[in-house]
């Protein structure tokens, strides 16, 4: 309404009006961030580390020990995909 009232371009205002209200959600949300991409990766890594036939050492056993905190840091929903 403002931009039809200062310019009495009423088609382009709409469309400018609609270009910024639109783009706001998508400019809000470009900072967040997802953490089921990282929490999947360490997910498939851990359970990569698991099945192994050979003998872990302490540096096997340190990473999956890292794996599993980090699922537990992205989110509490992968708690139970730790236990396992």
């Amino acid at each position: 309404m403002l931009a039809d009232r200062l310019t009495s371009h009423r088609a382009l205002s709409l469309v400018v009006d609609l270009g910024v209200g639109l783009s706001a959600t998508a400019f809000i949300c470009s900072t967040e961030t997802y953490h089921e991409l990282p929490g999947a990766l360490a997910l498939v890594l851990s359970l990569l580390l698991v099945p192994r036939e050979r003998d872990k050492g302490v540096a096997d056993e340190l990473l999956l020990a890292v794996l599993l905190t980090i699922m537990c840091w992205l989110g509490i929903k992968y708690a139970p995909l730790a236990l396992l």
